[in-house]
């Protein structure tokens, strides 16, 4: 089993993958593309100039995320219990200036459709101060798995220290 990323642009993965697509979400058929494993003459130019866009940083002490350069934007699955009602959603943060760091949970329906933005938690901008963030108002609230995927995303600049996100629901 070969697993690489597909989510950044710039990784160029969708071009090791065939013309055919899924025919429910029209996405790439990457589960059964052949791929070849050969032994390493040495780092290609990629791994030797590293990544050619905003840097990050995981602080295991910390356990954080640190931009270290740039503007990264990150995705991350949210894995809930089908037919959960979400009820809140809150992210934990510090912005070292005054600008606010916003994470949003998005419903993504299979097929192509546009996400739907369930919660919005957004910082207060306040510079220096570890904050709790939340999100109470949920466009959508209940988990439907067969026709949506669930995830999170936010772009942050080296102001912002991301700790965590917390979703809070109940049961069906």
């Amino acid at each position: 089993v070969v697993y690489t990323t597909f989510h950044h642009p710039l990784c160029n993965t969708n071009v090791v993958t065939t013309d055919n697509s899924d025919w429910a979400t029209n996405c790439p058929e990457y589960k059964v593309t052949a791929v070849q494993i050969s032994k390493s003459n040495g780092p290609t130019e990629f791994q030797e100039w590293g990544f050619p866009g905003p840097t990050w940083l995981h602080n295991i002490g910390t356990n954080s995320i640190v931009a270290t350069t740039g503007t990264p934007c990150f995705v991350a699955p949210v894995a809930l219990p089908n037919g959960a009602t979400v009820t809140s959603f809150s992210i934990q943060a510090t912005d070292t200036s005054t600008s606010a760091l916003a994470v949003a949970l998005r419903a993504d329906p299979y097929g192509g459709a546009i996400a739907t933005e369930m919660a919005r938690a957004v910082t207060t901008g306040t510079a220096n101060v570890e904050q709790t963030a939340s999100d109470s108002t949920i466009v959508s609230p209940v988990v439907t798995n067969s026709t949506h995927v669930y995830s999170m995303d936010f772009c942050m600049d080296t102001s912002m220290v991301f700790f965590g996100a917390k979703v809070t629901y109940t049961h069906p």
